[in-house]
């Protein structure tokens, strides 16, 4: 399901392209999620497959947490009460929102850690980044291939979105302090 996601996401950019690369900083990538956590709007919440389909395309193309807010509202309207896997699916284009605003190419979180990859390697804040990774403990590291590293225990799903999130909310922090 969420590689169908993907696929739809890039088919509906494709077909938008300008428009949808302008509510994003004008650029021409996009952020990678990678989490290991379900993120699928399942048969038996959204019965229909067309509309399910129409649902992932709508999702894919929020562009803030306002829009995000909305789209809970109308899901619960409609459909109910919310599944973890559409939670983790939300959460996940909240996180990629943020990935835009802070440079983040790609983030692979698993039960070990978080791996981020910044766009083209620069991060606008590299001194407080540093800072923050002098003062972390070992928590943050950050790796010879200039790829930040957040040692976690992340080995439960709620938990490894939750500091995912709290983790790129971080690194928007640092820039806009």
């Amino acid at each position: 399901y969420h590689q169908m996601l993907e696929e739809e996401i890039n088919r509906q950019k494709a077909g938008y392209a300008k428009e949808t690369d302008a509510a994003f900083n004008n650029s021409d990538w996009a952020p990678q999620i990678i989490t290991g956590v379900p993120l699928l709007i399942p048969e038996d919440y959204v019965r229909d497959l067309g509309v399910r389909l129409g649902l992932y395309r709508r999702i894919g193309a929020l562009k803030d947490v306002q829009e995000l807010a909305d789209m809970r509202e109308e899901l619960i309207d409609r459909f109910g009460t919310i599944p973890p896997e559409v939670e983790n699916l939300l959460q996940t284009i909240e996180i990629k929102q943020l990935c835009y605003r802070v440079n983040v190419a790609k983030v692979d979180a698993g039960a070990k850690g978080i791996l981020i990859t910044f766009h083209n390697n620069k991060f606008s804040a590299a001194d407080k980044l540093i800072d923050l990774v002098a003062h972390s403990f070992g928590v943050f590291k950050i790796r010879p291939d200039q790829k930040l590293f957040v040692d976690r225990d992340l080995s439960s799903y709620k938990e490894r979105i939750t500091i995912l999130k709290k983790t790129v909310s971080k690194l928007s922090e640092l820039m806009y302090m």
